[in-house]
């Protein structure tokens, strides 16, 4: 009897370990899906940026004198050869304020004998800069005016982005004034010799609005989204599924007919932040799958967790 009681409690013993042990192991997580999506897609490069004069020209007075009239002010658009100010030279202000104090005929009979300077605009523009006043006493060196043709933005862009955009490339353009306002534009010029910017090389593009706002001012601070893609349609999955490549290959987990896991190469392109696109392997129908045993697995090997063998650079080799 003693001994059937110990070879129960035996067993009893036995099986408890059993469930203890079988209690501790880690439980088998099922896959995870993730669905192929599709839809707009869009990959930007962004880019400080200041509103500016494409070119600039300075009205400077052909005699020292002094300003009699101002025609227009800032803001107001000028035709070339239109008049735009008159001034007086030297010897005319000088007689003039002589006539004044013999009377008024005097100063009529000067005014009509000794006519005063027509300042002429030299091209069309817009005034953004009128520094003088009406009377005020001036020499051949005073700026009277600045015409600008037409507003643009300059943009400093970094040099590791400068092989992403070109001539003609479009872009969106917002001011830190209007942060609603976003003006579609294009690059028309791109620097040749490179600058410093807080110790960053980079490199001034000059991007012209389709439609220059009314709201821009020469100066005004701007942000620029370089567009480098822009489709209406396109296939992509979330970007940690790419483990940070882009333009490459994938060997990734598709689920089959029968539900099943299987590997297949995926090539993926250009990544906005938040979606990668995929170039090919998969269609709106796949569904990728992953599982968190092979994450853990994988992350700790430094591989990625949902793909076979890391991830394909261009030229077969693999690695992040």
């Amino acid at each position: 009897m003693k001994k059937i009681w110990l070879a129960l409690t035996a067993v009893i013993a036995l099986v408890g370990i059993g469930l203890l042990i079988k209690s501790s192991l880690p439980k088998k997580e099922e896959w995870k899906e993730q669905v192929v999506e599709h839809g707009p897609f869009r990959v930007l490069v962004s880019s400080s940026a200041s509103i500016a004069p494409e070119n600039k020209v300075q009205i400077i007075p052909p005699v020292s004198g002094r300003v009699d009239s101002l025609l227009v002010d800032e803001g107001q658009h000028v035709n070339k050869g239109q008049v735009i100010a008159w001034v007086s030279s030297t010897d005319r202000a000088a007689l003039l304020d002589a006539a004044h104090a013999e009377g008024d005929k005097a100063v009529s009979q000067w005014e009509s004998e000794y006519k005063a300077t027509p300042i002429i605009s030299p091209v069309d523009g817009v005034i953004v800069n009128r520094p003088v006043v009406v009377s005020q006493t001036i020499t051949a060196t005073t700026v009277l005016y600045e015409i600008s043709d037409r507003l643009v933005v300059s943009a400093d862009v970094d040099e590791t982005d400068l092989a992403k955009i070109h001539l003609g490339q479009r872009a969106d353009i917002s001011v830190d004034s209007f942060p609603d306002m976003n003006v579609p534009s294009k690059i028309i010029r791109i620097a040749q010799q490179s600058t410093t910017a807080n110790n960053i090389t980079v490199y001034k593009v000059l991007l012209a609005p389709e439609k220059t706002p009314k709201e821009f001012r020469s100066g005004m601070t701007a942000t620029v989204r370089f567009v480098i893609l822009d489709k209406k349609d396109a296939l992509t999955l979330p970007t940690w599924m790419a483990d940070g490549t882009e333009n490459g290959e994938l060997e990734l987990f598709v689920k089959n007919a029968q539900g099943i896991p299987e590997k297949r190469k995926v090539k993926i392109g250009s990544n906005d932040g938040e979606k990668i696109e995929v170039l090919g392997g998969l269609t709106t129908n796949d569904i990728v799958m992953y599982h968190p045993q092979n994450y853990l697995s994988e992350k700790a090997n430094g591989g990625s967790p949902f793909m076979f063998g890391g991830a394909k650079k261009p030229g077969g080799r693999s690695g992040k």
